[in-house]
């Protein structure tokens, strides 16, 4: 490309001039006179410049010393400008009358022209990307292989899929009973499903699944019954205690609901419905009297309503009213004692009175909590005195005192 000037104008100045116009983008300091007309063509190479006039008559500045040099357009009827971004690169031609100067005015070619530069084949040509030989293990596919399994998304139980639910998940089941159990199935589910029942002493083996040991689920009959059209699971509290779980008390049964689809599969492999739930040994306490001591006038009583503390299958834990039905005693008084106990009756229960020294054998007739007749004996000694032992600290020495007394007769 090649830029003209007219009339003298050294064209080093005219480049210099344009570059720092453009770089300081101002006003130029007072005194300096403003060069009109100058005008900038371009051409491609052995064509006539044209296309291209730079009008400066306001912005080009110069010192005293050149603006006395009239720079002419070489052509009037330029429309467009190119304004140089960098610095040109000036060579200078020997030639009188014009100088040439050659190089780069601002943009490069293809926006100056519109045509993209000649780009050679080799560099147009992206170079290939390396392949990996077929077969070769790569880092992402060791990194797929060692990833640690999605246990979450294994165990989680999707909100789309039926199942079914417990109406306990926890309960004590006691040795003299059984525990009933009651599932539900979500809506929508249809005959095609259908529940299957796992049942022991539960262990994990890893993180999503475990193991039943031992397994009672082949025990149906004795260790449990299944009734999937009451959807009714019946524990058998004897049955399981008797057989593993008064020797581990303090282990728990499971019981496990599979969801079961047509083809057989479990719905959720790794999330059955289960429950947990703790044997105890059924017990009844009627706090009747035991074995005691009393001196001669001391008095004690019997009432006919009585309550027992039941924690069993029928009354899981509370106090529960009973009835003493009759009270009797046997004397074995002491050589030349006439009576032992004087025991009389009255509409709240029984009363006695101890009379001389001997020993008295009283039966306590009593209805149970299931309905029987059943019996208590106790045994009350009379004699001259009574100890009183106690557990306990009393300032430096170490007494024994206890909370309530402990009587018995000496020797």
């Amino acid at each position: 490309m090649r830029v003209f000037s007219r009339d003298g104008l050294p064209t080093r100045i005219l480049a210099a001039t344009l570059s720092a116009i453009l770089a300081f983008g101002g006003w130029p300091a007072p005194g300096l006179q403003v060069l009109a007309g100058v005008s900038v063509a371009y051409a491609e190479e052995d064509q006539v410049a044209e296309d291209l006039v730079l009008d400066l008559s306001d912005d080009l500045i110069l010192d005293e010393e050149s603006a006395t040099d009239e720079v002419e357009p070489i052509k009037d009827n330029a429309s467009e400008v190119v304004v140089p971004a960098d610095e040109p690169e000036v060579i200078a031609d020997d030639d009188a009358n014009d100088t040439e100067v050659t190089g780069v005015v601002g943009q490069d070619e293809e926006a100056v022209t519109g045509e993209a530069p000649a780009t050679d084949d080799a560099e147009a040509t992206v170079p290939d990307v390396e392949q990996e030989p077929a077969g070769t293990e790569t880092a992402t596919d060791v990194e797929a292989e060692n990833a640690e399994p999605e246990l979450t998304a294994q165990m989680s139980t999707p909100d789309d899929l039926p199942q079914v639910h417990l109406d306990q998940d926890y309960a004590d089941l006691y040795s003299d009973g059984d525990l009933v159990l009651h599932y539900t199935k979500d809506e929508g589910i249809g005959s095609d499903y259908y529940v299957t029942v796992e049942l022991g002493v539960f262990h994990m083996s890893n993180e999503i699944d475990g193991y039943f040991d031992p397994d009672f689920s082949d025990e149906r009959g004795a260790a449990y019954t299944f009734d999937s059209g009451q959807q009714e699971i019946v524990l058998k509290g004897e049955w399981l205690w008797n057989n593993y779980f008064k020797d581990y008390q303090d282990e728990d049964l499971r019981v496990s609901l599979w969801l079961m689809d047509s083809n057989g599969e479990q719905v959720h492999p790794y999330n059955p419905e289960h429950g947990y739930y703790h044997l105890r040994e059924a017990r009844v306490d009627y706090h009747l009297p035991g074995d005691m001591a009393m001196l001669t006038g001391w008095t004690n009583r019997i009432d006919r309503d009585q309550l027992a503390w039941a924690e069993n299958a029928a009354h899981p834990g509370e106090d529960v009213p009973y009835f003493v039905t009759d009270v009797a005693v046997v004397e074995h008084p002491d050589e030349g004692v006439s009576q032992v106990i004087d025991l009389s009756e009255d509409d709240n229960g029984w009363y006695w009175q101890a009379k001389g020294h001997g020993m008295a054998d009283f039966t306590v007739t009593y209805t149970t909590l299931d309905g029987e007749t059943a019996t208590h004996t106790f045994t009350v000694s009379v004699g001259g005195a009574v100890y009183e032992v106690h557990t306990g600290i009393s300032g430096n020495i170490n007494t024994n005192y206890t909370n309530g007394s402990n009587r018995g007769l000496p020797g």
